[in-house]
């Protein structure tokens, strides 16, 4: 049986705004002849899909569907959203790590596919971040390790795959802090199986025409997506992971999100200065070469992994909040 990670707190933050209340005007009470009750459009941003909290009512337990999205998108639109949601559920179908989402149940209901997935409560990374800095906190140099650590462990199960299953959108809004200090990397939406034949196509801008696809640019997110997810055409392989949890990494140390630079420098990090703190030299130094333009300069996941533990003085949760003042420490140069 298979789990999604979805938070009981709105997991990509759409609510409450005008556009939900629109959308819950316009839910669908029921979905597979009765047997899913759909109650609440808890993620409703992304481009070809939404997700809803529901209930089985088979076992009384709740569940994530993510509905294939069919209003405002053409028909080529839908027939690559349906392609997303197939590869989707195919990938999620072979997995199985408890940092994962597994499938429950798979169909399709009045020419829409559906994804039904186990409910995990939780909050992703950025809804903790933004949370946190309201309050004038941030994470503990500690609490980011462990997250680290956590997602290393994650990739490495992808990474080992055969053929390897690259995520390619690693970021905060990806991550969910689950209950017991749980870490779960979810949204495979974009993930793909690397094959060293394999192009990896990007979507082109005459692709992008002719599948009526003019609002994507590039796989990924930006600021977190590697440069060789950009272009015409380029081989998206396991480095391009490690470059986005350096990416990730970056934000957690110096409270810059990198989302917000501009385009000159979408794909410049400032040093991290952490010489002074333990194993600072070597943590700055790994994500340093982590978020090299160079897919081959970048280090293996061991190899983060070994030295994120080594840095860490101990194993944590998150239940550690320092006030933003004391993390003076922790800065990247001015440049």
């Amino acid at each position: 049986m298979a789990r999604l990670v979805v938070s009981s707190r709105p997991v990509l933050g759409v609510f409450p705004t005008r556009e939900s209340e629109k959308m819950r005007m316009m839910l669908p009470s029921t979905a597979k002849q009765g047997r899913y009750r759909l109650d609440a459009c808890i993620a409703g941003g992304q481009t070809y899909s939404r997700v809803y909290q529901g209930l089985d009512t088979t076992d009384g337990s709740v569940v994530a569907i993510k509905q294939a999205k069919r209003d405002a998108l053409s028909p080529r639109q839908c027939r690559f959203a349906d392609r997303l949601f197939q590869r989707e559920a195919a990938m999620l179908a072979e997995l199985h790590h408890p940092g994962l989402p597994c499938l429950r149940d798979v169909f399709e209901e009045q020419g829409v596919l559906h994804l039904v997935m186990e409910y995990i409560e939780g909050e992703t990374l950025q809804q903790r971040l933004d949370r946190l800095r309201r309050s004038g906190k941030c994470l503990s140099l500690d609490e980011s390790l462990f997250i680290g650590t956590q997602l290393c462990s994650i990739l490495a199960y992808l990474h080992g795959q055969t053929p390897p299953v690259i995520h390619r959108d690693l970021k905060p809004a990806n991550v969910i802090l689950g209950p017991g200090s749980r870490i779960y990397l979810i949204d495979f939406s974009i993930a793909w199986r690397f094959t060293q034949s394999a192009a990896h196509l990007l979507v082109t801008p005459n692709l992008r025409q002719a599948r009526g696809l003019d609002t994507i640019y590039n796989v990924g997110s930006r600021g977190y997506a590697p440069r060789e997810q950009y272009g015409e055409a380029a081989s998206t392989s396991p480095p391009a992971d490690i470059y986005g949890l350096g990416a990730l990494l970056h934000y957690l140390l110096s409270g810059v999100d990198p989302a917000t630079r501009p385009i000159a420098r979408l794909f410049v990090f400032a040093p991290l200065r952490l010489s002074h703190l333990p194993e600072g030299f070597s943590l700055a130094t790994l994500i340093a070469r982590m978020t090299e333009s160079e897919p081959a300069r970048r280090p293996t996941m061991s190899d983060v992994r070994e030295t994120l533990e080594a840095c860490s003085n101990r194993k944590t949760g998150w239940n550690e909040e320092i006030p933003t003042s004391q993390t003076t420490s922790i800065s990247v140069e001015a440049w």
